[in-house]
């Protein structure tokens, strides 16, 4: 029943995504695509592996073990990346006259989200080589899992950057925040002359869902942490040491894994990181009133594809219903 549970959360998790995400595209806002992009790398991965592994230590797919483990090592530290690039990008519109960006410092400011938001977290998975003892575990229910070598680097070079990350995006946000109480009688019309695609709810409802998966990433990741570095550290020798029967994968069945203790709370936590992220986002934008309209249209037209007028139809415009923003 759990693992049902939490399949049906990643799957609904990627349904809301998917629904959410083309108004985003539209906005480009490369902030927001990337959180979009890899809640929905993480969610299929975790749904995957919920569903393929339920109740078994088999080994059906190894090349797909091989990509989910490195991409979960980098999911680690994507979402705090992407709430980092929200936060950068809120805090630099919070702070800037009323003059709208050249195209050079668009593209400039897109840069260096790809570079924070997708480039950082390949770096770790490349980075993650260096500590990984073998080529992944196998849990019962859980399925394909990274392998780090909890060694001296591993601390150095994996298992810090999210809460480094997280800390840097909670300066960013406490100064956004004081930027916008300062100016927030003129904050409107800052953002239409800046040509930002947003107005003051979608600007907060931004800050929230950064601010709220920053707290929630912040402590988690402090406990993960802390959890690692209880366990037994190994002495780092020598690489060929470490790498030694590279090739091999562990397999561990739901007794060995419930006998170690916290393992389990933290396996649950990371993983159900994934389907909270999908919801939280589409708690903030797919539920909004620019959303509901590219929802009413996707109505619209498949309704009419299938030969209902658009005057029957129950969300059709109608000159006496007066449009509210959210």
């Amino acid at each position: 029943m759990r693992e049902l549970a939490f399949a049906v959360a990643c799957g609904l998790a990627v349904g809301l995504l998917v629904t959410s995400a083309p108004w985003h595209v539209k906005s480009r806002n490369s902030g927001t695509l990337l959180y979009i992009g890899w809640a929905l790398v993480g969610n299929l991965i975790f749904l995957v592996n919920t569903v393929v592994w339920n109740g078994n230590i088999s080994n059906p797919a190894p090349i797909w073990c091989d990509i989910a483990t490195k991409l979960i090592i980098g999911l680690n530290v994507a979402m705090p990346c992407v709430s980092l690039c929200i936060q950068r990008r809120l805090y630099h519109i919070s702070r800037i006259s009323q003059v709208s960006p050249t195209h050079e410092q668009r593209r400039r400011e897109i840069y260096v989200d790809l570079s924070i938001g997708l480039g950082f977290p390949v770096l770790i998975m490349i980075l993650h080589y260096i500590v990984q003892g073998h080529r992944y575990d196998i849990y019962e229910d859980y399925g394909c899992w990274p392998n780090v070598y909890l060694s001296w680097p591993a601390f150095v070079l994996v298992l810090p950057w999210p809460i480094v990350i997280s800390s840097v995006s909670l300066v960013y946000a406490g100064l956004t925040v004081r930027n916008f109480l300062r100016r927030r009688a003129t904050f409107n019309e800052l953002l239409k002359s800046q040509a930002t695609g947003l107005n003051v709810n979608r600007y907060v409802r931004l800050m929230a869902l950064a601010s709220i998966e920053m707290l929630f990433v912040f402590p988690m990741s402090i406990v993960v942490l802390v959890h690692n570095a209880n366990l037994k550290i190994s002495p780092w020798i020598s690489w060929e040491n470490t790498h030694y029967n590279f090739g091999r994968v562990s397999f561990i069945t739901q007794f060995l894994f419930k006998s170690s203790g916290n393992s389990t709370v933290i396996f649950e936590l990371t993983r159900w990181c994934m389907p909270v992220a999908g919801f939280l986002f589409f708690i903030f934008f797919g539920l909004a009133s620019e959303a509901r309209k590219q929802y009413k249209k996707a109505f619209e037209s498949v309704a009419q594809t299938l030969g209902i007028r658009p005057s029957v139809l129950p969300y059709s415009d109608r000159k006496d219903t007066p449009y509210v923003s959210s």
